[in-house]
Parts: structure tokens; sequence; C-alpha cells
């Protein structure tokens, strides 16, 4: 299935097109993120209603696990603090368990003075107080890596964002949905937009899981076209100059 000239994959796939990003293209895992982040920024900025929004901003927690998805989100987030927003990140693991690229994107936040709070994953208490009136959730937890059920402190995460009573913006796939079969065996996202990154997977486009997808946006995140016809698949497509591409409202 294909939406606008752009085709749906699995998560295989996309696993196999980030490969040859990098080890064909030269195009790094770090660079892929940076603008992964930009487009998120941009779009939750225009879902707040920025610029025409005044006011002191309300906080905008972000939500990121140990995997690129949550290392977009973090780059996401300094961009949103640079806008004169209020991200707060918590991150759902052990630092020890980032990627080095995203250790490095939290130190810089640590510098710009953004909240950060590692939660731990044997309490039972999520630590979330003073997150009662978010003006925005942002998931980047588990984006197209899902593997299985959530369980744990992910799933209680899940569930507290889908009770915060803000709009979700969740990164490439709402936590806890299938990316290829848009099965949910478990807790998942209730989003309000899903920011697919630079091809929608098929789990969004299942018919059942529209209820959790919500608005589908598709982002360019700068993968030349040879690198998907490398791996078999015909992109017809173009990206406006924003970058973003409204798939499903």
């Amino acid at each position: 299935m294909e939406l606008l000239g752009f085709p749906a994959v699995t998560a295989d796939e996309i696993r196999e097109v980030d490969r040859l990003a990098v080890e064909k293209y030269g195009i790094s895992q770090g660079q892929m993120m940076e603008m992964a982040g930009d487009r998120l920024a941009s779009l939750a900025a225009e879902i707040l209603g920025l610029p025409d929004h005044h006011g002191t901003p309300a906080p905008i927690p972000l939500i990121i696990g140990p995997g690129d998805n949550g290392s977009g989100g973090l780059v996401g987030a300094r961009l949103l603090s640079n806008r004169g927003l209020e991200p707060h990140v918590f991150c759902a693991c052990d630092e020890e368990k980032l990627g080095e690229g995203t250790v490095r994107r939290l130190n810089t936040l640590r510098q710009m003075g953004i909240r950060i709070i590692t939660l731990d994953p044997d309490e039972e208490e999520l630590g979330l107080e003073g997150e009662d009136h978010p003006a925005l959730l942002i998931d980047a937890l588990i984006g197209s890596g899902l593997t299985g059920r959530l369980e744990g402190q992910a799933a209680r995460l899940v569930k507290w964002m889908n009770s915060a009573g803000a709009p979700i913006l969740s990164l490439d796939v709402p936590s806890g949905l299938d990316p290829t079969s848009g099965e949910r065996s478990g807790p998942c996202v209730q989003a309000h937009t899903t920011m697919a990154l630079a091809l929608p997977k098929t789990g969004l486009l299942v018919e059942e899981a529209r209820k959790v997808v919500g608005r589908l946006i598709l982002a360019d995140i700068g993968l030349p076209r040879g690198l998907f016809a490398d791996v078999g698949l015909t992109v017809t497509g173009r990206f406006p100059p924003m970058g973003r591409l409204s798939l499903l409202a």
C-alpha cells in the first residue's frame, strides 16, 4: 500500500533502509535523528498554535526510551526550548543503556538547564508529580522498535500519557503499536498525531490502528531516493518545502 506516492514498509524493511543509509550513503543515525527532531519540534509548535499563541507556556513532557526514537525526541526538546517552550524530559531507562549519541544530546539539554528526570524502572510510582496539566505530550518511547507487549514501567508510562488530558504527538509509531501488523497486545499510546519518519510503517495504515494513530504526518529525514530503490521500493511522492506531508487527517 502507498499514500501520495510513499509506500508503506515493515519494521524489517525500514531497518534495512537505515542500514544502507549508514553503510552505503554515509548518512549517520545522528544526522537522521537531527532532522527527525527538527521536524518534530516544528510539528509540535504547529499543534500548539505557535507563533500565534501567547502567554506562559505549559510544560511539554517528553518520554524517551533507549532507542534512536529517544535521540530524535531529545533533538526536538532542544529546539522547542530554543523557541521559548518548556520541554521536560523523562528517561524511561538507566542512562547507561542509552547510545553514545543519545547521551550527548541528553548532556546538551542538561547544559541548557532543561528539566531531566531518569525514571527508576523498579519503582511502581512514576515520579511525574507536577506534570498534571501539560500543553502537549511527546511520545518518543519506543517507535518502530517495538518487540512484543509493553509491560512494567513502559506500560505504566503509556497509561499515564493517555490519562494526562493533553494531545499526544508520537514519533514514528505510537508506543505499544506493532509497526508492521498494527496490532496492540497491551497498552498503547492514543496519539492525537503521529509523525512517521521517512516512510509510513504498514501498521499505521491498518484500519484498527487508526484509532490510536490519529492524524498521520510523514517527515523527510534526508534519505535519497536511490536508497529506497536499492531495497526495491518505488517512491514517487515529493515533500513540500517544510519537509512534512499530511498523509491521513
